[in-house]
């Protein structure tokens, strides 16, 4: 389907939201679980901030940012493909989001820890790289399922 680049900025941006939000969701519960570091809002806000007061403010503001820009992106992918199936694009969501939070987890361990102003997120463990990539695989299957109810009404 070619889809105006209205319909590709608004249903990709809300996706990437919910997107964003389903994802932030997810490493908020895990980092009560299992680590404080894990808590991704929190980490960006202070990366952003270079301090931790308002870091979980700033951190949901940028990564609500990304997930819109990112959704944008997503459903690009998913018009070129030209798959309309809800099965399939969910599918395909996931394996970009595979993708996407394999770069991040990689970003994350090996560049960006390091050079966190905060000290007790500048140690990224292969278990919170995965984290991030199960967060990002979260955030592709929901951007794929709000494509797959676009796409199909749009007929």
């Amino acid at each position: 389907m070619d889809f105006s680049i209205l319909t590709l900025v608004v249903g990709g941006g809300l996706g990437g939201l919910i997107g964003a939000l389903v994802m932030n969701v997810f490493m908020l519960v895990v980092s009560r679980w299992f680590s404080e570091r894990v808590d991704m809002t929190k980490a960006v806000g202070s990366l952003c901030t270079g301090n931790l007061k308002n870091a979980r403010a700033t951190g949901t503001l940028v990564h609500s940012l990304s997930g819109f820009i990112f959704g944008v992106v997503y459903l690009i992918l998913f018009d070129l493909t030209q798959l309309t199936d809800i099965s399939y694009l969910i599918l395909l969501g996931a394996g970009i989001g595979f993708v996407h939070g394999l770069v991040v987890s990689y970003g994350l361990m090996f560049v960006v820890s390091e050079r966190h102003p905060i000290e007790q997120y500048r140690t990224a463990t292969i278990e919170i790289g995965l984290l991030h990539l199960i967060g990002h695989v979260l955030f592709g299957l929901t951007v794929g399922l709000g494509a797959g109810l676009i796409f199909s009404l749009a007929g």
